[in-house]
């Protein structure tokens, strides 16, 4: 949520309709600084957010777990607002997040780069650095870019972090859950 932004308190029972597929969600801590970035992805009635975690794969966790977790720290953010991007595929960019989850590969490949990793960091630190296995607002950016639209295009060729994603025009704070 930029900084001239009034902030609209909402409970999960009267927006849950208003929470669409694709939609972005950015978590704060208590000073009120993102941290992690999920995207909106519906099963049957239930919302979930899910996200990429470096070492521990995709993660998808209820709105409800989340707002038990962080009450008034959870921004949602509507995606192409006003269909400014008229290519980009809500659809498309949801579906490539949804086969990570439901992949069984996905659990063996996050398996050997966790491997990978512990490798690099304890024998090539300097590499490790530079792990270039896309978490995060990398993820969630990645999931846009399937759906047709670099969310971040003044930072392309670099990676980004969730306030990057919360600066885009791609993205219009809606709501903050309570």
């Amino acid at each position: 949520m930029g900084d001239n932004t009034i902030q609209i308190l909402a409970v999960i029972e009267d927006v849950k309709r208003e929470i669409w597929e694709g939609d972005l969600i950015i978590l704060r801590n208590k000073k009120g600084i993102a941290f992690r970035a999920l995207k909106v992805c519906r099963w049957d009635d239930a919302v979930f957010g899910v996200d990429v975690l470096k070492y521990r794969g995709v993660t998808a966790v209820s709105l409800e777990q989340l707002i038990c977790r962080h009450p008034g720290n959870i921004d949602v953010y509507e995606v192409n607002p006003q269909d400014r991007w008229p290519n980009y595929d809500r659809q498309r960019a949801t579906r490539f997040l949804k086969s990570i989850v439901f992949s069984e590969e996905d659990c063996r490949v996050m398996f050997l780069k966790m491997l990978r990793n512990l490798f690099l960091k304890l024998f090539y630190p300097a590499i490790a650095k530079h792990d270039s296995v896309p978490c995060g607002a990398e993820a969630i950016r990645l999931a846009d870019r399937h759906g047709g639209v670099e969310p971040v295009p003044d930072r392309a060729n670099e990676r980004i972090s969730v306030s990057d994603l919360e600066r885009s025009p791609f993205y219009r704070y809606r709501f903050t859950l309570k």
